[in-house]
């Protein structure tokens, strides 16, 4: 299943990205691979929000093997943020740590006049 959802590009992205993440994957995932899939959304959108001016595409798509998360916005240049924040529980947060951290793959691609930072993380489940 695939759930595609446009977003402002503002730093409430992450927390809409949620619902699309737990609709696309059926909400049947183990609890901790659910808040990993959510973390990356997030932190794709956080990176992605960032430079783009308008809305932002989310792509969410569950496959028999893997949960593949795609972010897409146009911008002249997407520079990916080695900075840190704090989350709300006092954690330092540095976005692109964690996605390398939390993806079995992840990458960058520009096609279509458009940026796309995607991450990959593969599951035990079957069809």
């Amino acid at each position: 299943m695939e759930v595609v959802r446009s977003l402002p590009a503002s730093d409430v992205a992450p927390g809409l990205a949620w619902p699309a993440v737990d609709l696309a994957t059926g909400n049947q995932l183990p609890r901790q691979l659910a808040r990993d899939l959510r973390a990356l959304a997030g932190d794709l959108l956080t990176e992605v929000a960032a430079c783009v001016i308008g809305t932002i595409e989310l792509r969410v798509r569950s496959e028999p093997h893997a949960i593949l998360l795609e972010v897409r916005g146009g911008a002249e240049e997407l520079e990916l943020s080695r900075s840190s924040s704090r989350a709300s529980d006092g954690e330092d947060v540095r976005p692109l740590a964690r996605i390398d951290r939390l993806a079995d793959r992840w990458g960058l691609a520009h096609r279509d006049g458009q940026y796309s930072l995607w991450a990959e993380k593969f599951t035990d489940r079957s069809a």
